[in-house]
Order: structure tokens, then C-alpha cells, then sequence
């Protein structure tokens, strides 16, 4: 029986480059070591290890974090870092493309990707390369991803707040999130199925927050994610490398975008998403910082 939040074990055979004590020490020993109670502050942390594991639950108004290190959520954070006036990420290219049709063109640039390839009459690809500031300055960039933008877009509407997540502020994020109250943290994996880059990230993700957590137990994904992070977090650029996603870029021939997207906390930004945008001020700086 498959239990929500609580992946098939078979679903980590994706997961085939991990080190092989992640298959062999087993969930028990895994979950006995976070006994020390990782949680954000008063509250719990509820992991979902795809996009799809998150459809339909209610989130209560809490802090809702998304990952998609390759490359939705380190895209967002390119844009935003080079200037970009906003981020509308939405579900669909037939959303993108409606969005342009219904006002002038103006200062709108279509960014986007359909199964890891440019999309046809889009202006820039789902890439933080292509996010330079003589490209995106000022812009407004409507970004349609295969699963990243889709996985955001899903959770607006039952999130307190949204916050994107990458390897590039992963630090920044925790910081954040700290203390905040309930946590969702959501990878958005790779056409249903788990991704290792967005499983480290959540693992770095989950090693930052402070005050220490005080949740009974992590569900096994969080674990697994917390020892990926254990494993690889002075090695992310080598272990992004061999990964299903981080392949399949190096065979369209953008591995810089993985050396890009391993830079990690090279960011300070903490990307919001506030009423379908995400912009450098409605939550592009850490509110902490903005209030202090």
C-alpha cells in the first residue's frame, strides 16, 4: 500500500547514482538518526518527494517551499538576479502564450522548455545562462516549464506562502524558513518520478534550518534526501552530473547550466510568489531583511 508523502520504495531506483549505503542501511537506521526532530519552529514539515505526491493536499495556510534545481527554480533566481522586473511561472505553454495574446507585447519575454527543448517562437530557454541582464533587465518573464512552473502554479492557491527553492539560495531559504511554523517542502521530480538534484537540495535544505525541529519523525523520503545531503553537499556539481536530468543536459549540450546550477548560496534572494508573480521586491528579498 502506497501512503501519501511516503513515495514506492521502487521509485528511488531513479535515485541509481546515490551512494550505495542509501540502499543498504535502510529506512529504519535512517529515520532512527532523525530523532533528533528536524522542524522549522513550532510546527512540522511535511517532504513530498514529486509534484505529483503533493496534488490535492491542503497545505493550512502554511510555508510552502518548491524545489526544481534543473532548471525552473535556478532560472527564476538567474532572472531575478540579472534584473528581471518580474517571473509570472504558469502551468502550461498555452497559458504562457494566452497571457501574451491578452495584453500588448510590451516589456514580455516568453521563456520556457518542453520536454528539455526550446519551445517554437519563445524567446529565451528554460536556462539561467540565457538569463543575462542585456537579455532580461526590466523584463517581464513568463516562464512555462515542463514540470517546475506546473508544480509552483498547483501550489499557489493552497500555500500561506510560496517560496521557490534552488541550489543557489538554498542557504538563503533556510534562513527564511526558520522558525516560520509548518513547512512543505516539495521537489518537484521529473515527469512524476523523484529527481536526485531536487532530493539534495531539500536535503541541504532540511541540514540549514534553525531552531533544531521538533517533529516526531521525518517521513523516509526526508531522510534519504537529508543523507544525499550528507553525502554530496561538498560534491554538487559531480553528483548533479549523474543524475537522470543532469544526463540528459549534458546530451542537449547545456552542462554549464549544471555548473551554473551548483553554485551554491551564491544567492541571498528569496523568490515569493505573491498573487501569480514573482518579483524583486513581492518577496524577491528575505522579509527578515527587508523588516529589519
Amino acid at each position: 500500500m502506497r501512503h501519501r508523502g511516503r513515495p514506492d520504495y521502487d521509485t528511488f531506483s531513479s535515485l541509481d547514482t546515490a551512494p550505495q549505503e542509501i540502499h543498504q542501511r535502510g529506512f529504519r537506521h535512517l529515520l532512527h538518526r532523525q530523532e533528533r526532530k528536524m522542524n522549522a519552529g513550532p510546527g512540522r514539515i511535511r517532504f513530498f518527494a514529486t509534484a505529483g505526491e503533493a496534488a490535492g493536499e491542503n497545505f493550512h495556510g502554511a510555508v510552502v517551499v518548491v524545489i526544481d534545481v534543473l532548471r525552473a527554480t535556478s532560472t527564476i533566481l538567474a532572472a531575478l538576479d540579472n534584473g528581471a522586473a518580474r517571473v509570472l511561472p504558469v502551468e502550461s505553454i498555452e497559458t504562457a502564450t494566452r497571457l501574451v495574446s491578452l495584453s500588448e507585447r510590451g516589456d514580455k519575454l516568453l521563456a520556457g522548455e518542453q520536454k528539455g527543448m526550446p519551445i517554437e517562437g519563445f524567446d529565451l530557454f528554460n536556462s539561467p545562462s540565457e538569463m543575462e541582464s542585456e537579455a532580461v533587465a526590466g523584463r517581464t518573464i513568463i516562464l512555462a516549464t515542463s514540470n517546475g512552473t506546473p508544480a509552483i502554479a498547483a501550489a499557489a492557491s493552497r500555500a500561506g506562502r510560496l517560496i521557490v527553492c534552488s541550489i543557489l539560495n538554498v542557504g538563503a531559504v533556510a534562513g527564511e524558513v526558520s522558525g516560520s511554523g509548518d513547512l512543505v517542502i516539495i521537489c518537484s521530480g521529473s515527469n512524476g518520478r523523484v529527481a536526485g538534484e531536487d532530493f539534495l537540495c531539500a536535503g541541504l535544505l532540511l541540514e540549514a534550518l534553525s531552531p533544531p525541529a521538533d517533529v516526531s519523525t521525518l517521513v523516509d523520503s526526508a531522510a534519504l534526501a537529508l543523507l544525499l545531503a550528507e553525502r554530496y553537499g561538498d560534491d554538487i556539481e559531480e553528483y548533479m552530473r549523474t543524475t537522470d536530468r543532469g544526463r540528459q543536459l549534458i546530451r542537449l549540450g547545456y552542462g554549464k547550466d549544471i555548473s551554473y546550477c551548483s553554485r551554491r548560496d551564491s544567492s541571498r534572494r528569496v523568490p515569493e510568489l505573491l498573487q501569480g508573480v514573482i518579483g524583486p521586491e513581492a518577496g524577491g528579498v528575505s522579509r527578515k531583511k527587508r523588516h529589519a
